[in-house]
């Protein structure tokens, strides 16, 4: 492959995965809520609810974290449809690198870093939005007894999502030297089945916790982070 029709292929997937996967996302979200508003309110607020999760985890991230600038910045960018436009402005960043046959070492370092930027903000909305947001929507399927062509393009997407999101995990969350925040669709088709696996388990496991639980689920959902929180913490001591 040349050398443009890389950069082509680079951009096209960062496109594909960091922006149009995101925009969907909150799109689609955006517009069930909306469609649900009149027939249940309170629905309609869960879900969004849930669009804004991952802004308001950040956000009290931030407070503990004493206000540093850092913080507020990586809390702003999970505001609904704030990703996508930040993303777009890494992937202009990413086409303004040069690439050349060696690489420099410089270029590489700056093409991971853009990458990792893009890449670490994507885990949080899959695992914070589009996860509870699929489950939430499973939940109200299975309440009402029908399924609307919004309900089921809602669900796609966040399945798809929810998916990318835990095969990059997969890959990100390495040492520095083995970690890559934006793999190949390659790798990623690799370990797609294995993870569509483990993420049926839970979604399946968490729609009967919801069932059984109903409101109590906000009270687990907050323990469980809680708890992972409070490990993590000890464990960085």
């Amino acid at each position: 492959m040349g050398l443009k029709l890389k950069k082509i292929w680079d951009l096209l997937i960062f496109f594909v995965f960091n922006v149009v996967l995101s925009f969907a996302d909150n799109i689609t979200d955006g517009y069930t809520a909306a469609t649900l508003w009149e027939s249940h309110p309170m629905w309609a607020i869960q879900t969004i609810f849930w669009m804004m999760a991952p802004f308001l985890v950040e956000l009290t991230l931030f407070f503990l974290q004493k206000c540093n600038e850092k913080g507020f910045r990586a809390a702003f960018k999970h505001l609904p449809l704030v990703m996508p436009l930040v993303n777009t402005r890494h992937l202009y960043m990413l086409n303004k690198v040069k690439y050349a046959d060696p690489m420099d070492s410089a270029d590489q370092i700056r093409i991971e870093e853009i990458r990792m930027e893009a890449g670490e903000p994507a885990l949080t909305e899959g695992f914070m939005e589009s996860g509870p947001q699929l489950l939430l929507q499973i939940h109200i399927i299975l309440c009402r007894g029908d399924i609307t062509n919004t309900q089921i393009i809602t669900i796609t997407v966040s399945l798809i999502s929810l998916t990318v999101a835990a095969c990059r995990g997969f890959f990100m969350k390495r040492d520095a030297k083995r970690a890559d925040p934006e793999p190949s669709p390659h790798m990623m088709l690799r370990v797609l089945p294995y993870m569509m696996m483990v993420l049926l388990s839970n979604v399946s496991s968490w729609t009967f916790i919801i069932g059984i639980l109903k409101g109590w689920t906000f009270l687990v959902l907050f323990l469980i982070f809680l708890s992972s929180y409070l490990v993590h913490k000890g464990w960085d001591m």
